[in-house]
């Protein structure tokens, strides 16, 4: 008999057994009387590996599963013994049973007896530096462009001279005097020298089972009761081949697919075929070309999904991410919004200082060293003046005080003359314009203002609120101006912008290229515009057919020359009334040949007469000047030095403080590059007169220099002062000229939060509602307009904040915000907000998110119920921050809501918008909000986020009808996953309803 393979052990057994049996039966012996249930009671004589049967009259002994005998004694099976167990790589036997493992680069699938590929570059890249590849039973990392792996196979390295010089596919060596490719562990070198040969020893050699190394590589076969599938590698169970999709699905894990010789598993988009052709694996989209997406890239199970930084939303193509521009919404900031790349800045208007990163109120600017005033400073709405008291008035700077009975010192405008007289009490100055030059405001040849008691010693143009008009020098006549119109038939009517331009250019080549029109390309038309009448009958080409009467209307102008005038003078009026003579002449000549039917223009591509007797011109002109020119009578004066030409305005405005012009008519004025902004004088006409007012720490009657400096014990910050400030009781400077409080030598030194207190002579905390962000200051900077702060000794702005609670409650829409948001909500404070939908309506609510600190004690606390009582039912609570979005409908028919903060923490906090809506839709609105797709993907979290596709969304959940409508006009703004997992929704309901 021959046992083949088997133990000793197990060959002496089975003989043992031949002449035996396996199962025993033990008789119950007369001799020694049994009491029956041998088996419960214990008292067997069963093997520990044997299970006890009672029977009728006495017990039988079975081995258990995984092993073999009489019951009596029983052996181990091992099962590794037998075709490896059904294992398709390594068996293990153990006590009644076998555990099968697979070799390095594989895992076990399901039968626990198979092994398929392990991708190792899930995680961590396999520990690549730069790109990891899988493959079969192993992975390969390679390296970007320009690099070569080490011998780790790991990281990677600039490409050394010999693996460019020999193009080695792993490594290279030196041997001596020469330079050769190598592999690494694992490969063994082609006979060409350059590439390598994988190893049974690496990855099984690529095979799935088994692999056999051969002088030209690994040759792969299959394990019993599998058969090698066409790519040499990979193996497939021999049982499929007969199998049918409807048992078990033909062995497949999604798709199944009926062939001739059996069946062919496939997946959906989104996975691969595993090697065991059976199962299904996620194709990570990722991996190639980052997805596509423009930014990051995040796949999942059976997809993918681009991902985009703060402050940018992915597009309809769903890879490319775009700027949020947050400046479409004139919520977002209370004055100006300037949107930047993924983010955006507010700011405020002149006169208001910013708090809570969006808002603006009004800046207190005399609780700053009293708005520099000398005297009494008056705050205002935006803004703010000094005042003087009794036999004081405002000096020119606005905010010194001088003596209410002396006339300021005028300074003289530029290319003016002035002449100033006492006549009787009164102080008289006449300006005239120096030798030809011209007002550049008024037509008079004199301008007068005078001073004195009558008066009340101020000048009278300041009274009237008129500024001393500068000269000019640069005149000129001014262009001539009609209204011209005429008609012509055409075929067609179109009006576009731009057969309107070329329309316009063609007429005006043909005025001033043709000589018989005498333009001498002076000529130009504007304003042109167009009007047809039709359709009609027309004649084009001798030919009646179907068009149009198409209306021509625009501004025809001349420009003045003095071309043909060098042989005799010709002043500007002169000019002008030449130009007027010029363009009669050329309006004659060109009706006659238009009356001819001989002006041909250009239309539409084709060539059209102008209708005979058509051109007209109404009576009068206009006289324009050209830009930076002002017209002053019936002549073109040009902006004077100092001033530059407003194109909005139509005026000549003085250069703005920090800025100056010297040339007349010029279009802009120049920064003064050494001036702090907005420091210097109105109308600066050079650089000189950009440094013309006194530096801080000197001070003049005028403001202007020569200046003299502030005396020991005083001190000006400021520019163009005509007096110093006090440091105060007991502080001296140490020099004149002092600029800053620092200056004074203070007793102490005050950190930022304080303020020198120049009557105690100590540092004292900035006290609620104001703040100091400077150290050594002898004042605190006041809160904007309805803000304060949570505590004394504040550092910075944004420690104002408004108590007021936010957001409002409407009749169908409303906003649930903390106070101050979006920047950090105060200290202490509590808000109640309470919504009434109309009867049969519910309330939905959407939550975008809410940071609001998480404490022991739970001290910020948002909670949402049916009222005031405790008691009531709660819909909504929480007292930690929340980034994802959510969305719920109030579990009762009125809100009660409620934020309280304690003296512990402060947070952005919320901004909660919420709807009521129809109560039939009850059914779609929880469909909707509490299906899991709507807060699983980046892109569905982005809609909640985005305040104006949330808007948008909010109007459609609160009235579903119009939702087919929204959806037309929203795949711009919408990701197609979002309207495909709504429109299901909205069908079924509707359709059911």
């Amino acid at each position: 008999m021959h046992f083949g393979r088997l133990s000793t052990a197990r060959h002496l057994y089975l003989l043992a057994l031949f002449l035996g049996s396996s199962l025993t039966t033990v008789a119950r012996s007369n001799s020694k009387q049994k009491t029956g249930n041998e088996c419960e009671k214990g008292t067997h004589s069963c093997h520990k590996d044997a299970i006890c049967i009672d029977t009728r009259k006495s017990y039988k002994c079975k081995c258990k599963d995984g092993y073999y005998g009489n019951g009596k004694i029983c052996i181990d099976d091992d099962e590794c013994i037998f075709n490896n167990g059904g294992c398709v790589h390594d068996c293990k036997n153990s006590n009644g049973s076998y555990i099968c493992s697979c070799k390095d680069g594989f895992e076990l699938t399901i039968d626990r007896h198979n092994c398929i590929d392990k991708n190792e570059c899930f995680e961590n890249k396999g520990g690549c530096q730069h790109q990891c590849v899988n493959t079969l039973g192993s992975y390969e990392c390679r390296c970007n462009a320009g690099y070569s792996l080490t011998a780790d196979g790991r990281t990677c390295q600039l490409l050394t001279w010999c693996q460019q010089r020999l193009g080695c596919a792993q490594l290279c060596r030196t041997s001596g005097q020469s330079t050769v490719c190598s592999c690494r562990e694992g490969y063994f070198l082609h006979p060409n020298g350059k590439d390598c040969i994988q190893t049974c020893a690496h990855g099984n050699g690529g095979c799935q089972h088994n692999c056999t190394d051969t002088p030209s590589g690994p040759v792969c076969s299959c394990a019993p009761k599998y058969i090698l599938t066409d790519d040499g590698r990979t193996c497939i169970g021999s049982v499929l081949i007969a199998a049918s999709c409807e048992v078990h699905n033909g062995g497949c894990e999604r798709r199944c697919t009926d062939i001739k010789n059996g069946t062919i598993c496939s997946c959906p988009k989104g996975y691969k075929l595993h090697q065991d052709g059976r199962s299904c694996l996620d194709m990570d989209e990722c991996e190639v070309d980052n997805g596509g997406c423009s930014h990051k890239c995040e796949n999942n199970n059976g997809s993918y999904e681009c991902i985009c930084p703060n402050g940018y939303k992915v597009k309809v193509d769903q890879k490319t991410c775009e700027d949020i521009n947050e400046c479409d919404l004139n919520t977002t900031c209370d004055h100006l919004c300037v949107n930047t790349p993924g983010n955006y800045f507010c700011s405020c208007y002149e006169g208001y200082d910013k708090y809570g990163l969006t808002h603006c109120a009004d800046r207190d600017e005399c609780s700053v060293n009293n708005g520099g005033c000398q005297h009494d400073c008056v705050n205002t709405e935006g803004n703010y003046y000094c005042a003087c008291p009794p036999g004081k008035k405002l000096h020119p700077n606005k905010k010194d005080c001088v003596a209410a009975n002396i006339c300021h010192k005028l300074e003289s405008p530029v290319q003016t003359k002035m002449s100033c007289n006492i006549q009787g009490m009164e102080e008289v100055c006449i300006l005239t314009c120096k030798k030809k030059s011209k007002f550049t405001s008024i037509t008079d040849l004199q301008f007068a203002t005078s001073c004195g008691p009558a008066s009340n010693y101020d000048w009278t143009h300041d009274q009237s609120n008129l500024t001393l008009p500068g000269c000019s020098s640069s005149v000129a006549a001014p262009a001539i101006t009609k209204k011209v119109k005429f008609e012509f038939a055409a075929r067609r009517c179109r009006i576009r912008r731009s057969l309107k331009e070329r329309l316009r250019n063609n007429i005006t080549d043909t005025l001033n290229m043709e000589p018989n029109f005498k333009c001498n390309s002076e000529c130009n038309l504007s304003s042109l515009d167009m009007q047809c009448d039709g359709p009609t009958k027309i004649v084009h080409n001798g030919v009646q057919l179907n068009g149009y009467l198409i209306t021509v209307e625009f501004s025809f102008s001349r420009q003045p020359s003095d071309a043909k005038t060098k042989k005799r003078k010709c002043d500007v009026e002169c000019l002008k009334n030449l130009t007027e003579k010029r363009m009669k002449k050329t309006l004659k000549v060109w009706r006659k040949v238009v009356n001819k039917e001989d002006f041909i223009i250009q239309y539409d591509s084709e060539n059209y007469k102008i209708k005979k007797k058509s051109l007209k011109s109404p009576r009068g002109t206009n006289l324009t000047c050209e830009s930076r020119y002002m017209l002053v009578g019936n002549v073109c004066v040009g902006c004077s030095a100092g001033t530059y030409y407003d194109n909005g305005k139509g005026s000549c405005m003085p250069c703005l403080p920090g800025y100056y012009s010297v040339d007349e008519a010029d279009g802009h004025c120049l920064v003064c590059p050494d001036n702090p902004v907005g420091i210097g004088i109105e109308g600066a006409k050079s650089l000189e007169e950009c440094k013309i007012l006194c530096d801080p720490g000197t001070y003049s009657v005028s403001g202007r220099k020569p200046c003299l400096p502030c005396a020991i014990g005083t001190y000006q910050p400021e520019y163009g002062r005509a007096s110093c400030l006090q440091c105060g009781t007991g502080l001296v400077t140490q020099q004149e000229g002092s600029k800053a409080f620092i200056n004074c030598l203070p007793r102490e030194s005050c950190h930022p939060g304080y303020f020198y207190n120049t009557s105690s002579h100590q540092c004292t905390e900035c006290p609620i509602g104001y703040y100091q962000e400077k150290p050594d200051q002898n004042h605190c900077v006041k809160c904007p307009s309805g803000t304060i702060t949570d505590y004394t000794a504040s550092t910075n702005s944004s420690s104002c904040k408004n108590k007021q609670c936010g957001g409002y409650v409407g009749k169908f829409q409303g906003l649930i915000e903390s106070p101050n948001y979006p920047g950090e909500y105060p200290n202490n404070v509590t808000c109640t907000w309470k919504i009434k939908p109309d009867k049969g309506r519910r309330i939905l609510v959407i939550i975008p998110e809410a940071v609001i600190p998480k404490a022991d004690k739970c001290g910020d606390s948002l909670i949402m119920r049916k009222s005031k009582s405790p008691y009531s039912r709660l819909t909504y609570e929480t007292c930690e921050t929340s980034d994802s979005p959510i969305a719920f409908t109030a579990r009762s028919k009125r809100l009660w809501v409620q934020f309280k903060s304690d003296m512990q923490n402060t947070a952005k906090g919320f901004s909660i918008p919420f709807v009521t809506y129809n109560e039939e839709y009850q059914g779609l609105i929880e469909d909707i909000v509490k299906d899991g797709r709507l807060y699983s993907s980046y892109q569905h979290q982005s809609i909640l986020k985005d305040r104006k596709l949330l808007n948008a969304l909010m109007e459609v959940i609160a009235q579903p009808y119009i939702y087919f409508k929204y959806v037309n006009v929203s795949k711009t703004m919408i990701p197609h996953s979002f309207i495909k997992l709504l429109t299901p929704k909205v069908r079924r309901f509707f359709s059911t309803g």
